[in-house]
């Protein structure tokens, strides 16, 4: 949009109605002409801009870009853009497929209250705070390989999937509140303190790399957005709230602080350090108790 002449995208944004589909891929979008998008694309019955399939991969968003409360109906493709500062996507609802993959988030990136009926990818690079908190993924996430250079807020969020943490490295600290089928973490590395509180979830830490306390607890109660409001979880309701691990191997445990989770089935074959696991008020099989 930035290479047309006024006359020209003025004509191109009277094309657009809410619920158009958008390529810009490889597009400059300054907060002004995202702004002027934003504002063609808005339902006037709901208030909110409204993509059909939208197309932004390659794109570079300069200055703070604000998509909040945008409803995608389609594909939300935004593969390999750059966001130079804040991203902000909170309250967004992503009614298909949405792909962040090999995007850059140079500034404050927030997912809060977002929704994502269909799958989410990531494996994106976080170079500043990120926020999922309030975040609800109705099937599941694949964060694989992405990197979160400082303070990252995963929840509390709830996914009625795999929330995969694989290959992933949090450089700052982090703090998780997840509501989950499966959280994977193989080869995630942690270099700085981190804690995960867990509803449902069975979490895998397979060749997991702790540089600095990890701690693990399987939450009693339901997250909420607020107090008095409790996060949906109704697709997860068929599992034991209770959190199970079920593999520390390869891992070493001199970091590792775990509460209150099932370990009955827990692969400790091959462990480090396992003599330094802390553990409180967890399931053991009888093999362990015995020890």
């Amino acid at each position: 949009m930035q290479h047309l002449d006024a006359a020209t995208r003025s004509a191109y944004l009277a094309s657009l109605s809410p619920g158009s589909d958008i390529d810009h891929r490889g597009t400059h979008l300054s907060p002004a002409l995202l702004n002027e998008l934003l504002t063609a694309l808005q339902d006037p019955a709901t208030g909110r801009p409204q993509f059909g399939h939208a197309w932004f991969g390659m794109a570079t968003f300069t200055g703070d870009t604000r998509f909040a409360n945008a409803m995608f109906a389609g594909q939300a493709q935004f593969s390999m853009a750059t966001f130079t500062d804040l991203a902000a996507f909170h309250g967004v609802f992503f009614a298909s497929s949405a792909a962040f993959d090999r995007v850059t988030f140079a500034g404050v990136t927030s997912f809060a209250r977002a929704t994502f009926a269909g799958s989410a990818l990531f494996g994106a690079t976080f170079n500043d705070t990120a926020w999922f908190g309030e975040a609800t993924f109705h099937r599941g996430v694949d964060f694989r390989g992405s990197v979160f250079e400082k303070v990252t807020n995963l929840g509390p969020l709830v996914c009625a999937g795999t929330v995969n943490l694989s290959v992933t490295e949090f450089c700052g600290p982090m703090a998780a509140e997840l509501a989950a089928h499966r959280v994977l973490c193989f080869r995630t590395r942690w270099a700085a303190t981190a804690a995960l509180r867990l509803r449902y979830a069975t979490v895998d830490l397979t060749d997991a790399v702790l540089e600095y306390p990890l701690t693990i607890t399987s939450a009693r109660t339901a997250f909420g957005r607020s107090p008095g409001e409790i996060m949906y979880e109704a697709r997860l309701m068929g599992l034991a709230t209770r959190a199970r691990v079920a593999s520390v191997s390869g891992t070493s445990a001199a970091h590792l602080v775990l509460s209150n989770l099932d370990l009955s089935t827990c692969q400790f074959a091959g462990t480090y350090n396992l003599d330094q696991l802390s553990w409180t008020a967890v399931v053991l099989s009888p093999r362990l108790r015995a020890v």
